[in-house]
Parts: structure tokens; C-alpha cells; sequence
């Protein structure tokens, strides 16, 4: 077995290396040396990160804000600026699954399950054998909640290469380099009347709040 994937790795080191990773992280945004980034799953948010030299951990802008604030006794201030990355969450879903098929997570490789009863499981019955971090099935608009951050700069996954260039000029360390890259087909080929409509139900706020559509 790899030490990676041991219990003592994930549950001893990972969360350590994690916590040591978002630490400085936190210390970079308070010395306005790095903006808040959201890194919302299959958005090419673990390239983002590469580039701008943060950590590719998985936070919600609320988590981010409480762990600013546990650490330095103080507000994140309003005016560090916030970005993430947005994408059509059909498209999005059919990444999440191809993703997961290929570096065999939740057995999918092993004991694989077509795309219609991988959505049912994870996103219907919410099967926690497949659901397994409740974060990485939440819709788009929950990973930027805030009472207090109104103003988010959303960069268009469909865009990606043409939005993103100004973050990375102003606070990037190196050009874009891809990673974590899912092979699958265009993402309407995988859907049935049954899937869209259970994404589209799960997705809801998504497809209003960004205007995407099937």
C-alpha cells in the first residue's frame, strides 16, 4: 500500500499539511500578498492555485472567513478581493464523475457505475458510499456565501484562458498549467430526461444565479 493512502497519512499528516498549507495561505492574504480564491471542485482550481502559489485545499468563502478569523483575532477585511471559477454545473457533474472514474474514487473504477446510477446514488439518494464529502456536491452559490462579501469576481470556466490572465498577472507565479484534467466526451451525450432533471433540480441556484442552461 502507498503511504498516501494509508489511515495514518489521511488522518494524521493530510489534515497537519492542510492546516500548515491554509496558515500560510491566510498569513499571504492579511500581508495583501494573494487575493481570496475559492476553489470550487473541477473549475481548474488546483491549476489556479499552482499559479498563484496558494494552497488547493477545498474552502468555502465562509470556512475561509472563520479560519481568518480564529487565527488573527479579526475580521477578513472587505476589501481583499475575492475570486473563483464558475461552470455549467452539467458540464461540471459529467467531469466530477469522469474525474472520479479515473483515479478510481468511491471504487468507480474498480466497481464501476454508469454516469445514470452514479447521479442517482450520489445526487438523489445521496448515497454517502458515493457522496462522500457532502462539499464537493453543493451547488456553485453555497461555496461563496457570505454575509459580509457581496462583491465576488466569477471567471467563466467557458472562458477560462481569456478571464483568468489578470488574476494571474497581477498575483501569479507562472503561466497556467493544466491539472487534474478529466477525458470525457461533450457532457450532453451523457444525459437521459432522468439526469437532467435531477441536476437540473439539484443545481437549481446555479442555473439561475450564473444563467446557465442544458
Amino acid at each position: 500500500m502507498n503511504f498516501r493512502d494509508s489511515a495514518l497519512y489521511q488522518r494524521l499528516y493530510l489534515p497537519r499539511i492542510r492546516k500548515r498549507l491554509l496558515n500560510r495561505y491566510l498569513d499571504d492574504i492579511r500581508q495583501d500578498k494573494k487575493p481570496v480564491f475559492i476553489h470550487i471542485n473541477k473549475t481548474a482550481g488546483s491549476s489556479i492555485a499552482q499559479s498563484l502559489g496558494i494552497t488547493a485545499g477545498h474552502y468555502t468563502l465562509n470556512e475561509l472567513e472563520l479560519a481568518y478569523q480564529n487565527r488573527f483575532k479579526e475580521l477578513l477585511p472587505r476589501e481583499v478581493p475575492v475570486y473563483t471559477v464558475i461552470r455549467n454545473p452539467f458540464d461540471k457533474v459529467v467531469s466530477q464523475y469522469s474525474y472520479r472514474k479515473q483515479t478510481n474514487q468511491n471504487n468507480l473504477a474498480t466497481n464501476p457505475l454508469s454516469f445514470r446510477d452514479w447521479v442517482e446514488a450520489a445526487f438523489e439518494r445521496k448515497d454517502p458510499a458515493y457522496r462522500d464529502r457532502e462539499l464537493m456536491f453543493i451547488p456553485q452559490t453555497e461555496w461563496v456565501q457570505s454575509e459580509r462579501f457581496k462583491e465576488i469576481n466569477y471567471i467563466r470556466f467557458e472562458h477560462l484562458q481569456e478571464q483568468v490572465q489578470p488574476l494571474l498577472e497581477k498575483y501569479g507565479n507562472q503561466g497556467l498549467e493544466w491539472k487534474k484534467r478529466s477525458d470525457h466526451a461533450h457532457y450532453r451525450t451523457y444525459y437521459d430526461q432522468f439526469t437532467q432533471e435531477v441536476i437540473q433540480q439539484e443545481f437549481a441556484s446555479d442555473l439561475k444565479t450564473f444563467n446557465y442552461e442544458f
